[in-house]
C-alpha cells in the first residue's frame, strides 16, 4: 500500500509535468465517457446486476417501432441505479476478502490477489480480462489456482461458442463464471499461513 501511494505521489507531477494542459482532466472526461454508456461487450459485477433478462437486447429487438439500442441502454442504467446498494455490498465484501486472503502473503502474491477486484469495479471491455492471464502465477503459492484459472477460460470459451447467447447475455453469463472463479481463487489463500519465502506450497515429492 505504501509503495503504490509513493508511486502515485511521484507519478502524478510527472505526468502533469509532461502534458502540462489539462492532462488529468482530459483523461477524467474521456474516462467518464467511456464508463457512463451501457456497452455489450463490458464484464464485471455491474453488468451481471444491470442484466435483465424481460430487457435483453435480443427480448428488445423484437419489439416493434423501437430502437433497441437506445432501450437497452436505458434499461440497463435503471437496473444497475436499483441494484447499486448490492453492488457496493458485493465490493465491500470483496475487498474484505482479499485483505484476508493476501495475510501473511508475500508482496507479489498480495499484488496478484488484488487483480481478483477488478470485476467489483467499473465494468470494462471484455478484452481488458486479458490480465487473468497473470493469474496462473499464483500457482507458486496455491497449486490449484492452475486448474481454476483453465477452467475459467474452458468454459468462458464453450459460453462464447454457444449461439443461443446474444453479446450481452454472453458477457454477463462470462463475468458470472469470472467472479465464481476468483472466489474459489480468493478462498485457496483463506486460513493459510504463508510458506517460507522461495518455497512452494506444493508437496514435495518422496521419491530419493
Amino acid at each position: 500500500m505504501m509503495g503504490a501511494l509513493a508511486a502515485g505521489v511521484l507519478l502524478a507531477p510527472v505526468a502533469g509535468i509532461a502534458r502540462p494542459t489539462h492532462g488529468w482532466t482530459e483523461f477524467a472526461r474521456n474516462l467518464g465517457k467511456h464508463t457512463s454508456v451501457a456497452s455489450a461487450n463490458r464484464m464485471g459485477v455491474a453488468v451481471m446486476l444491470a442484466y435483465d433478462q424481460a430487457n435483453a437486447y435480443r427480448t428488445l429487438e423484437r419489439a416493434p417501432d423501437t430502437e433497441a439500442r437506445r432501450r437497452w441502454e436505458r434499461a440497463q442504467e435503471e437496473k444497475l441505479r436499483a441494484r447499486s446498494w448490492l453492488w457496493l455490498t458485493l465490493a465491500g465484501c470483496a475487498a474484505l476478502a482479499i485483505a484476508l486472503a493476501g495475510r501473511e502473503q508475500p508482496v507479489w502474491t498480495a499484488c496478484l490477489l488484488g487483480l481478483l477486484l477488478i470485476p467489483f469495479g467499473r465494468p470494462l471491455a471484455c478484452y481488458y480480462y486479458a490480465f487473468v492471464a497473470a493469474l496462473p502465477l499464483l500457482a507458486e503459492r496455491r497449486a490449484e489456482v492452475g486448474g481454476i484459472t483453465v477452467a475459467l477460460a474452458l468454459s468462458a470459451g464453450i459460453v462464447s461458442r454457444l449461439s443461443r447467447y446474444r453479446i450481452d447475455e454472453q458477457y454477463a453469463a462470462q463475468s458470472l463464471l469470472a467472479v465464481f472463479a476468483f472466489a474459489f481463487i480468493a478462498s485457496c489463500f483463506f486460513g493459510r499461513a504463508a510458506a517460507p519465502e522461495g518455497l512452494s506450497s506444493r508437496p514435495r515429492s518422496t521419491e530419493p
